[in-house]
């Protein structure tokens, strides 16, 4: 069961690293993100719905006492640590509402816009972070070939948030680099974000 995904976005959080580490693979592996936001407990949701995380390192499928609950110093520091304690070098991502960090990772960020002259400068007060689990998906490109399709000669993606279309991408590049249904290609992938 592949799990590297969860476990990538688990160490990028120091508070929570050691308990999300210990979870189980069954849960592991059906995690899509990790939220985190003021005042609300840590938020795992995955195929089954949301789930949260526990003071004793388990989950609980609903709210109630004993859970891990997210408050602004915790989630500046983890802010700081995506950031490399950093901000400054993060700044053109987070003008677009994310933070890249190495893996594969990246976390939406939600807070104040900061306008100057009407564009964005900037976010301030940081209120919630949300961690995309990554994960690839091999053979979900295979239909793709196998229908005649050549991407070669030009592709479009297109689908809403978190249906899968960087995994397609990833696992388009795969399969033209290995040779599976063409000859083998070089292929590299520039992704803005």
């Amino acid at each position: 069961m592949e799990n590297s995904g969860f476990d990538r976005v688990a160490v990028q959080l120091p508070l929570y690293r050691d308990k999300l580490l210990e979870l189980p693979a069954l849960i592991k592996e059906q995690i899509c993100d990790i939220r985190l936001k003021i005042g609300q407990p840590v938020t795992l949701f995955g195929r089954e719905g949301p789930m949260f995380l526990r003071d004793s390192g388990s989950i609980a499928r609903s709210l109630g006492p004993g859970l891990v609950i997210v408050n602004q110093s915790a989630l500046q520091e983890v802010f700081l640590h995506i950031c490399g304690h950093s901000v400054f070098s993060h700044e053109n991502e987070i003008r677009q509402g994310y933070v890249q960090m190495p893996g594969g990772v990246r976390a939406g960020l939600c807070g104040t816009a900061v306008l100057e002259k009407g564009r964005v400068r900037g976010m301030r007060d940081i209120s919630s972070l949300v961690f995309r689990v990554p994960r690839a998906v091999p053979g979900c490109a295979d239909r793709l070939f196998r229908s005649g399709i050549d991407p070669a000669r030009g592709l479009l993606l297109a689908g809403e948030p978190g249906s899968g279309k960087t995994t397609l991408l990833r696992e388009i590049a795969r399969v033209l680099s290995v040779g599976q249904f063409t000859p083998c290609r070089r292929v590299a992938v520039l992704d803005s974000r």
